[in-house]
């Protein structure tokens, strides 16, 4: 038997959409190894990661949508699983 969906499910994949496309405030951990180290931009540091706080927040934010969306795409809506399938990459 599947699993209910959660009755705010959409509501958790927009706030976690609205997560990941949030680049500041961010703390990124880094220990600069040289000279040429030190810009320090989210997209270019943890291109496929970047937004949230830091990275390893934002892993656990996209699995959080990877999980709604396979899990419960039918409680997302089509508008919402559209919204992060986009934002994931995907082709639907």
């Amino acid at each position: 038997m599947a699993p209910l969906p959660p009755p705010d499910a959409a509501a958790w994949s927009r706030i976690a959409r609205a997560v990941v496309t949030t680049p500041y405030p961010w703390a990124p951990g880094h220990v600069v190894t040289g000279p040429d180290d030190t810009t320090l931009v989210p997209e270019r540091l943890h291109p496929a990661f970047h937004g949230s706080l830091d990275w390893h927040s934002c892993v656990h934010v996209q699995w959080s949508l990877v999980t709604l969306l396979l899990r419960y795409a039918d409680a997302l809506g089509e508008e919402e699983s559209a919204a992060v399938v986009g934002l994931l990459g995907g082709s639907g």
